[in-house]
């Protein structure tokens, strides 16, 4: 038997509350490996200390056994690099780098048919990229989120748009009436754009929706499962609905935003999705219906105050999100 990615974590008021819990909870650990004759490997493990304020200056040690494991500032789990700020920081570094040499990957792959390299970027490139994205999407380092926007707007020039082909004119066609000899000339002509144009604009000439698209679609869609019990008990804590009342019919459907004193929960999953989803659902209660994610992920897309829609507020409140510049007391 051979078992991979265990975790073990203890939560407490102090640092050296958590290490005796975590201790303590290792001791039984391994009492319980010997009797089924496991072997752990404290080489092979890792701890770290996950807080806002500063680490103490002297760490108490932690044991497996007779044997001490290391501390660690960054950790590798589940395919996501997690630091003991939460910053995300190193993961969207190290994200960056791997989405680059995948783009390298794409642009020596131009020999293949053009709906196998879509299909390359889409399910393989783009899928890996977005991982995780509902957490370190709330990274507080815009600079890296843009750098990964930027090399999202590269992949845009080796890709064709599937709702809207050019002919040879450069007159938009409807997809019904596209020929399979003027894929290529959409491939030439749609994407021989200059290198000063803004990122936006590319990625709105090639009909692709940004990442942050993407990580509002997340967040959104995670929401609707935990309103709707689709989720683990402790995911749908995050959330808390509005009682109805006898004044308003809509008020059920509204969520109650969590008050922050911090940017951490500022930035927190709890706090972003509850604002998105009173302001999606305020003008269009349809969404909090029960209905297929793909139609979903859809209707979002058309949703104008969804597209324009950024976390940039200082305070919430859960009514009239509906401008940008209003400042939510």
């Amino acid at each position: 038997m051979f078992a991979e990615d265990t975790t073990v974590y203890c939560v407490s008021d102090t640092a050296e509350k958590s290490i005796a819990q975590l201790n303590s909870a290792l001791r039984e650990l391994n009492e319980w490996c010997l009797i089924n004759r496991l072997t752990p490997h404290p080489s092979e493990s890792e701890a770290m200390l996950i807080s806002r304020r500063n680490p103490p200056a002297i760490i108490p040690p932690i044991f497996i056994g007779n044997s001490t494991i290391e501390w660690v500032s960054k950790s590798r789990l589940l395919g996501m690099t997690v630091d003991e700020k939460l910053t995300w920081t190193p993961h969207m570094l190290e994200l960056k780098k791997s989405f680059a040499k995948k783009l390298g990957l794409l642009k020596k792959s131009r020999f293949l048919p053009r709906n196998v390299h879509q299909d390359l970027y889409f399910k393989v490139i783009l899928s890996s990229v977005t991982y995780g994205l509902i957490l370190w999407g709330s990274c507080c380092n815009s600079d890296l989120f843009q750098s990964l926007e930027r090399l999202h707007c590269r992949a845009a020039s080796n890709l064709v748009p599937r709702a809207f082909p050019l002919k040879m004119g450069g007159a938009p066609l409807p997809p019904s009436r596209e020929k399979p000899w003027e894929r290529g000339w959409a491939a030439r002509l749609i994407f021989n754009l200059p290198k000063d144009m803004a990122s936006v604009d590319v990625l709105q000439r090639a009909q692709l929706p940004t990442l942050f698209i993407y990580y509002k679609s997340a967040i959104f869609i995670c929401f609707h499962k935990a309103f709707h019990d689709r989720l683990p008990v402790t995911l749908i804590d995050l959330i808390s609905k509005k009682r109805a009342t006898n004044y308003s019919t809509r008020t059920c459907a509204s969520l109650i935003v969590p008050r922050f004193s911090t940017r951490y929960m500022k930035d927190s999953v709890a706090f972003r999705g509850s604002v998105l989803w009173n302001a999606v659902t305020n003008n269009c209660s349809a969404l909090t219906r029960n209905v297929p994610y793909r139609d979903l992920r859809l209707k979002l897309k058309s949703l104008a105050n969804f597209n324009e829609f950024s976390f940039k507020i200082t305070s919430a409140s859960t009514c009239n999100f509906r401008k940008d510049d209003f400042v939510y007391t």
